[in-house]
């Protein structure tokens, strides 16, 4: 949150035979400036800069779920889960596989 250009977040996806990069810079706009100082592109300053209407309507649905009692308990746990399975591959840096029924399963298994 307090990088210099804003932020870098971006999504990259690599397959075997292409890779995809959605939004790979903090680019504000898509002017490039080229002088006697080199190459640069205009950058959003703050995290906020960049994310406000996204941040904005974050919390609207979070407040419509909690007002309109819209999510479940199944919800709540599938969240979980991911978020449990994000942390275990960051943490061991390999892949995090589930099964049919949405359970994590165990690394080192034949059932992938």
């Amino acid at each position: 949150r307090t990088g210099r250009n804003g932020s870098e977040t971006f999504i990259e996806v690599c397959g075997t035979e292409q890779r995809v990069a959605v939004n790979p810079g903090a680019e504000k706009n898509n002017l490039q400036i080229r002088d006697k100082h080199g190459v640069r592109t205009e950058c959003h300053q703050t995290v906020m800069d960049r994310f406000k209407d996204a941040f904005i309507r974050e919390l609207q649905v979070f407040t419509d779920c909690v007002l309109d009692d819209t999510l479940s308990l199944e919800d709540a746990l599938q969240a979980s889960q991911v978020c449990y399975a994000l942390t275990l591959s960051f943490r061991s840096g390999q892949p995090v596989y589930f099964d049919e029924n949405g359970n994590i399963i165990p690394p080192n298994s034949a059932n992938k």
